[in-house]
């Protein structure tokens, strides 16, 4: 009689046998992964934007502008001017790019990084000289626009400020039939105040800094207000820090006429603005560092309370 069990577990070791001698055989082959290649930041191709100045004679000009450059356009031309809409007129000469880039920060007069304000969380920066103000966030430039400070005989004393009180609307200590949208307030004693106003293209204010509505509500939210004791009479911590430096020349025609003969004419240097804010740098760490413990001890006594 035939023993089939015996005979399939024969054939089953034989198998197995086979298997071990093909495996042992065969050649391994080794896995190659591909290299990692770095992965390279990808930089904006470098634009050539040429200017020209314009005398608006007619308003067919002013026509023509805004049928080429649309009212965003537009907008974004005067600004380049430090104007608003209101005070385009007739007889007026402004500078107009060639072209207008998608991005905003091509025509931006201050350079994209200030590595001084590496460790500083928030800054705004304004400059006498090309009227523009600055927003960084730990030294990355974040937004820019136009202003208009103080005129010949009232200017905005230069300096170190911080953002202290708030208000989406507020009276003018000057005037009291001025009202002064989006306002922040950061000299109390003398009412200097950032806020929303008239732009007529060249320093004209009453020691303020006036910016365009967009920027003047931007600055509103995204600032920081002081801290008060709660008696409401001193404050405990400081805001947002604000330096105003430079010279305006009232004399010449300002930076941005001069772009046409030269693309830099409104160029802050970066070494010049490293050079600004090292100055004032160990008071706005000072500062920051008493408002961060505050802030600290403040959530420390909530959680406390909660449990």
């Amino acid at each position: 009689m035939i023993n089939w069990f015996l005979i399939l577990q024969r054939i089953n070791i034989l198998i197995l046998l086979i298997a071990i001698f093909l495996s042992s055989c065969t050649e391994k082959k080794e896995v190659i992964h591909a290299p990692k290649v770095p992965v390279k930041e990808i930089k904006k191709p470098e634009l050539k934007i040429a200017y020209k100045n314009a005398h608006i004679k007619s308003r067919r000009i002013l026509g023509e502008l805004k049928e080429k450059f649309g009212d965003k356009g537009m907008r974004q031309v005067l600004a380049l001017n430090r104007m608003d809409t209101r005070h385009i007129v007739i007889g007026d000469s402004i500078c107009i790019p060639d072209t207008l880039p998608d991005d905003w920060f091509y025509f931006s007069p201050f350079p994209e990084k200030v590595t001084a304000l590496d460790s500083i969380q928030k800054i705004l920066i304004f400059s006498y000289r090309v009227q523009a103000f600055a927003a960084y966030e730990n030294g990355k430039l974040i937004r820019w626009g136009p202003t208009s400070l103080g005129k010949r005989s009232t200017p905005t004393p230069l300096g170190l400020y911080f953002t202290n009180w708030k208000a989406k609307e507020t009276i003018s200590t000057v005037n009291d039939e001025w009202i002064l949208p989006w306002a922040f307030n950061i000299d109390n004693f003398n009412g200097i105040s950032i806020h929303q106003f008239e732009l007529p293209g060249y320093p004209a204010s009453h020691s303020c800094a006036r910016l365009l509505q967009q920027d003047a509500e931007w600055i509103y939210y995204w600032a920081e207000q002081w801290i008060l004791s709660k008696d409401g009479s001193r404050a405990k911590a400081s805001g947002t820090p604000v330096i105003i430096y430079g010279k305006y020349n009232f004399h010449s025609p300002p930076p941005w006429k001069l772009l046409p003969e030269n693309s830099d004419a409104d160029k802050i240097d970066t070494l010049e603005l490293n050079s600004i804010v090292k100055d004032y740098l160990p008071e706005i760490i000072e500062r920051k560092n008493q408002r961060d413990s505050l802030l600290n001890s403040m959530r420390k006594d909530s959680t406390d309370k909660r449990e």
